[in-house]
């Protein structure tokens, strides 16, 4: 004769909350690394992926938190219309209503982490890849009027780089009619501050000693193939040569934001 089951024994009880947890841990895991990647650099694939993975995250949440409403509720109709106790099963008592009361408490209790977590880890992705607001950059080093040598590093901040732009830095000469871009890449690591170095007039120029120079953020727009054409041309030639030629005027695509004017000394 087959056994059967004693339902005053939790069956998977254990091991369901072992999975919860578990899949709890490994959500927080990815929210982290998902905060922590946009701060120390923006990079659109991981942050399309850390969306879907926060969005993922939230479900389960909601999913955790509604099961436990349901809990709740259906508790609370038990409470209105009690059923008739039945005689306890044979077997160890175990109260299979109290271990059940406990996993709902902590599924209500990860799933509002995870949805408050991963909800803002979500926003912060989003945001970067769908900005609804216009870009801000500024430079915060060195400052306006300031004494600068031949050779420094530019700091600033930035926000709402829309999807399909680059930020670079440009510099300018008040005797030349045209723009310099610094470095041959654009500034990856923006999000919560960024760093670029650059070249203020030729080193070791006496002639430049006392003149103004100004630095200037961009924005270059990826599907602009005359921008990049002209970005691209710029530093080969200069490597063919040993002669920057500054670009004037600038492509369409090449968007100029905030400036800061320095005196080379």
């Amino acid at each position: 004769m087959a056994a059967t089951p004693n339902p005053s024994q939790p069956t998977g009880s254990t091991s369901l909350d072992k999975l919860t947890l578990i899949i709890f841990f490994i959500f927080i895991g990815l929210a982290i690394f998902g905060v922590v990647s946009i701060f120390i650099g923006f990079d659109k694939g991981i942050a399309i992926i850390g969306l879907m993975v926060a969005l993922l995250g939230a479900l389960v949440g909601y999913v955790q938190v509604r099961d436990s409403l349901k809990e709740i509720v259906k508790n609370i109709q038990q409470s209105v219309s009690p059923v008739p106790p039945q005689p306890p099963a044979p077997g160890p008592i175990v109260s299979v209503h109290q271990k059940s009361q406990r996993h709902r408490v902590l599924q209500g209790i990860i799933g509002l982490f995870l949805v408050v977590v991963l909800g803002f880890d979500s926003y912060l992705v989003e945001q970067q890849i769908f900005p609804s607001c216009p870009p801000v950059v500024s430079i915060t080093f060195p400052t306006q009027g300031s004494m600068v040598g031949s050779f420094i590093t530019v700091q600033g901040t930035a926000s709402c780089i829309p999807a399909g732009k680059e930020l670079w830095l440009f510099v300018t000469e008040e005797s030349i009619d045209g723009y310099f871009p610094q470095n041959m890449t654009p500034i990856t690591n923006f999000f919560g501050g960024w760093s670029e170095d650059a070249y203020i007039g030729m080193m070791n120029d006496p002639a430049a000693i006392g003149r103004t120079f100004t630095l200037f953020p961009a924005l270059i727009d990826q599907n602009d193939s005359q921008a990049n054409n002209v970005i691209q041309a710029y530093f080969q030639q200069g490597q063919q040569t040993g002669q920057y030629q500054a670009i004037s005027p600038l492509p369409s695509g090449i968007q100029l934001l905030s400036q800061v004017q320095v005196v080379r000394e």
